[in-house]
């Protein structure tokens, strides 16, 4: 299996995520909002916001027990694109 690729510029996406300072904070009514909208328009149970630091991916979602998991290897996209 061929290993993920990162993004062409992984250091600027890196370090713009970091500028949002929004990993590991608590949750907020605005992306509630959003994750609520979207599982209801694709009427489904559960819908995630989900960020990919360069150790982790953080879910942005207030009642996940799974907030934090190792960075994923693959997306279903098959790269880290």
């Amino acid at each position: 299996m061929k290993p993920p690729e990162t993004s062409h510029d992984e250091t600027g996406r890196l370090e713009k995520l970091l500028g949002y300072e929004i990993l590991d904070t608590e949750a907020e009514a605005s992306f509630d909002r959003i994750t609520r909208i979207v599982a209801n328009c694709l009427n489904v149970p559960v819908s995630l916001i989900s960020l990919i630091d360069a150790q982790r991916q953080w879910f942005k979602y207030p009642s996940s027990r799974y907030r934090k998991l190792p960075r994923p290897k693959r997306t279903p996209h098959g790269d880290m694109r």
